[in-house]
């Protein structure tokens, strides 16, 4: 039998100290894992910025994509565009 859960999928360009980065975190810490799985996507910090899952000790599983960031950089971009909705052809979609 098919998984029954909802896959979500969040992307953040990077998770420094700020609200996207607490809003992400949180969701993806209380989604009910029992109707939910979930994934948090993620690019890297720029020097001088904090990670907020380091800072605040959190231990949630991420994927790290390190072309993703504050810096734009179209082609990685591009690329990363690219691959993420080839995927998302392929994940079965729920309407509510």
């Amino acid at each position: 039998m098919p998984d029954s859960k909802i896959r979500v999928v969040r992307i953040i360009a990077r998770l420094n100290i700020g609200g996207p980065a607490i809003h992400a975190t949180l969701l993806t810490e209380r989604l009910d894992p029992a109707r939910f799985t979930t994934t948090l996507v993620t690019g890297t910090e720029d020097d001088g910025e904090a990670n907020y899952l380091e800072l605040h000790g959190r231990t949630i599983p991420v994927l790290i994509l390190p072309d993703l960031g504050r810096e734009i950089r179209p082609q990685a971009h591009a690329v990363f565009l690219a691959m993420a909705c080839g995927c998302a052809g392929r994940v079965p979609r729920r309407c509510s």
